[in-house]
């Protein structure tokens, strides 16, 4: 795939992707916050759509060898650090690295500074990356994925995993409506 062919799906993906936040209105920093506080759910349905949609996607991909699925493993106590510092950051800020953008766009203030304080931190990353091996370092635990535990085919766990996230969706919107969560004036307040 040639450099600008890349570039224009990026900017269509983009653009799809920064629609769907202004449109569920997940980019709102009170819709945020309450996610964390566990009292809105707008932000966990948004996102276990995206999931159920690109396990599928994902799969079929596959299945038509357009892509290859090579699973990483990944070191447990370095992704819980980095979990636990992205969690509090987006409790403080109300925004998190996909929203910030989009809260500049609706014209948020705030948000710029959000944005020039994790371009800061994805700097300061970069720059002292080398020196932190302590944490970085470490094998990641021997991985097992779904389809060879099993010894069923990808295509058919994806689908079934994306039925399964559907319905755990559709009994939240159940329990939690999304207007509802969305407050009086569409803050999330």
């Amino acid at each position: 795939m040639s450099f600008i062919l890349m570039i224009i799906y990026s900017l269509i993906i983009g653009f799809v992707f920064g629609f769907a936040l202004e449109k569920a209105r997940v980019f709102e920093p009170g819709l945020i916050i309450g996610q964390m506080q566990m009292r809105r759910f707008t932000m966990i349905k948004v996102f276990f759509t995206a999931i159920a949609t690109g396990m599928v996607a994902i799969a079929l991909m596959n299945q038509l060898s357009f892509i290859t699925i090579s699973p990483v493993s990944y070191p447990y106590i370095q992704s819980a650090i980095g979990g636990l510092l992205l969690g509090v950051g987006i409790v403080l800020s109300g925004a998190c690295p996909g929203t910030v953008i989009a809260q500049i766009g609706a014209g948020y203030k705030d948000a710029i500074f959000t944005l020039i304080g994790g371009l800061f931190g994805a700097i300061a990353f970069f720059y002292l990356k080398d020196h932190m091996d302590f944490f970085l370092s470490g094998k990641g635990p021997i991985y097992a994925t779904f389809d060879k535990l099993f010894n069923l085919p990808f295509c058919l766990i994806a689908f079934c995993f994306a039925l399964l996230v559907t319905f755990f969706m559709f009994l939240l919107e159940k329990k939690s409506k999304w207007k509802k969560d969305l407050g009086k004036d569409g803050t999330g307040i």
